[in-house]
């Protein structure tokens, strides 16, 4: 009960396990060209429980089980490919259903951290760009709500 539960979730092969084996030190998540995350997949240390979850836009079985991975969790880190610009239509639409699964907005406005992987594969001065218009896809799609943002676009994943 004391220790930070944190989901990772987005598309497939944007980067989840990568970032999250980044963030525990070691590779325990499996990673790959392809889709390889295909159940809830969990690591633990005495203060974190980490989960790893398939990609949101593989099958909708896959999306069924990440749902799984994310309901009850204190963080949500919302990954996406920074070289699509923004918030895409299918992205949106879990998004809607991540704040249906926490219960509300406000739960979810305090509980997510977007962030944006393979930073290298955009030109430096498009970055600030792009989250300007991610940000304005969100409040497009759950309205214009006084989110507390939080981006991570540090990765070269």
């Amino acid at each position: 009960k004391n220790k930070i539960k944190i989901a990772c979730v987005g598309f497939y092969n944007a980067g989840k396990s990568t970032l999250l084996n980044a963030l525990i030190g070691k590779e325990f998540f499996k990673s790959g060209d392809i889709p390889t995350t295909d159940s809830v997949d969990i690591y633990e240390d005495e203060n974190v429980i980490y989960i790893d979850t398939p990609g949101l836009n593989a099958n909708e079985n896959d999306n069924m089980i990440a749902n799984l991975g994310y309901s009850d969790s204190d963080v949500i880190l919302f990954l996406s490919d920074i070289q699509s610009g923004g918030l895409n239509a299918t992205e949106a639409e879990y998004l809607i259903e991540l704040k249906n699964t926490m219960g509300s907005i406000d739960i979810l406005k305090e509980n997510i951290i977007f962030v944006f992987s393979n930073k290298h594969q955009v030109e430096a001065e498009n970055i600030d760009k792009i989250i300007i218009q991610h940000k304005e896809n969100i409040k497009k799609v759950l309205g214009r709500i006084n989110f507390t943002w939080y981006y991570l676009v540090l990765l070269n994943l």
